[in-house]
């Protein structure tokens, strides 16, 4: 909160990794009371080639002790840490998706409910998420809609959709259907299998606005 009272919420974007479970419709906990803690948010800059209209900031919170993201239900004891405040998405097959804050590049846990991590997150003043998939992230399979509607169906800030790139079809369809304000990819590009030309030419094509600007 503090930084994007000082830097205004654009300055503020939090790295969220989410994890696809499946609960019994039996068995369904309430959604979790997420608490975001204030502390530790610093201003920083973007790494070089990233999209941005302006300076911007990242939220962390430290792995381990005290990281502010807690759930009210003490019956389910839960990790308390954070990672960077990430959220990845692993996928258990199930009829009614839900989506678990992971920790750890999407290695642990945390057991705090997705949507509301993200919500809590647009209240204490962050101005965009990037939500990434773990399981699509470099499958090149398609970035995952449902969790792309899950989050962006609750926020009044945009969603950056990352994890699962791999064709143009792919980024049109996380913009129209997942409700995506942005898209990431890294792997397609790296590997020089899609460039950023041709990508905002096709999304042009299909009356996406883009931003004009050289390619890197």
């Amino acid at each position: 909160r503090r930084c994007s009272e000082e830097f205004g919420v654009q300055a503020v974007v939090l790295s969220c990794d989410a994890k696809r479970i499946a609960i019994s419709p039996v068995s369904q906990p309430q959604s979790p009371a997420v608490a975001l803690s204030e502390a530790n948010v610093a201003p920083a800059s973007l790494p070089a080639g990233a999209s941005a209209s302006s300076r911007r900031g990242s939220a962390r919170t430290p792995a381990g002790k005290d990281a502010g993201v807690t759930k009210d239900t003490p019956s389910q004891p839960l990790s308390r840490e954070v990672g960077e405040g990430s959220q990845d998405e692993r996928q258990t097959p199930q009829k009614e998706p839900q989506f678990e804050a992971m920790i750890r590049g999407g290695k642990i846990s945390s057991g705090l409910d997705a949507v509301v991590w993200c919500r809590r997150a647009e209240e204490l003043g962050a101005g965009e998420i990037l939500l990434t998939s773990v399981d699509r992230d470099g499958t090149q399979s398609g970035f995952d809609l449902d969790l792309l509607r899950a989050v962006t169906s609750t926020l009044r800030i945009g969603v950056i959709a990352s994890g699962g790139a791999g064709t143009v079809e792919h980024f049109r369809d996380a913009i129209e259907t997942g409700g995506a304000r942005a898209v990431l990819a890294a792997s397609l590009f790296h590997d020089r299998r899609l460039t950023i030309s041709a990508l905002k030419g096709y999304l042009a094509t299909e009356g996406i606005p883009v931003r004009a600007g050289k390619e890197p």
